[in-house]
């Protein structure tokens, strides 16, 4: 109970920190559903990156997507890295810079299990 409401805490002061604003030219959504079902998602504000090249996250051996929310950095399942474009492109790649994020899904212990990523302009 405390735990989701620190999550919905940290998403209100994202938001707000955030702003509300997004443009939505050069938008790439991506999403993904277990098994085709609709599932309940929150909606949060971080970052994104490689979890090997961008967080240096011990445990990791290759580049996978992270996420960052808040201070909590964690490895996200549901979107992967080259869902969102080309990780080793030199401007835009995510093993080259983090990306700030509209973030749908949940998090789950220490993984973020995300249904849709729209990274931020």
């Amino acid at each position: 109970m405390n735990r989701t409401i620190l999550n919905i805490a940290a998403a209100v002061v994202l938001l707000t920190l955030a702003g509300c604003a997004s443009s939505q030219s050069g938008r790439h959504d991506v999403g993904r559903s277990d098994r085709g079902h609709a599932q309940a998602a929150d909606v949060l504000r971080g970052e994104v990156g490689c979890a090997l090249c961008i967080y240096h996250m011990p445990g990791v051996g290759e580049c996978v997507l992270a996420a960052k929310v808040g201070e909590q950095v964690m490895l996200v399942e549901g979107v992967g890295i080259d869902d969102l474009g080309d990780a080793h492109d030199p401007q835009t790649g995510l093993c080259n810079v983090s990306r700030k994020a509209t973030i749908e899904g949940r998090i789950e212990g220490d993984r973020l299990v995300a249904t849709r990523i729209t990274p931020q302009p």
